[in-house]
């Protein structure tokens, strides 16, 4: 049985990087198409999403601010009211 070189190891970490980063790039762009969708096709109130763009092999969504909570620090009873209210709109 013939032994792996490290060389080996760097390029299966290349390719697995090179996955992960394209796998991201594809996130990011799929975000700005969902924002753009549910914008044109609901009344749900989202962030304005003024562009998208990539540079330098990066991509970046440029977004409206907006004041807010995470969801993650609401308790149950704000969470269960935030998500009534988000029915209310589909």
């Amino acid at each position: 049985m013939s032994r792996l070189s490290s060389a080996h190891f760097d390029r299966r970490n290349g390719k697995s990087a090179n996955l992960r980063e394209r796998f991201r790039r594809e996130r990011i762009l799929n975000e700005a198409a969902t924002l753009q969708l549910l914008k044109e096709n609901s009344t749900i109130p989202i962030p304005h999403l003024y562009c998208c763009f990539e540079d330098d092999d990066a991509v970046y969504l440029v977004m409206e601010y907006v004041e807010g909570v995470s969801m993650d620090r609401l308790t149950e009873d704000q969470k269960a009211r935030v998500e009534s209210e988000l029915e209310k709109h589909i």
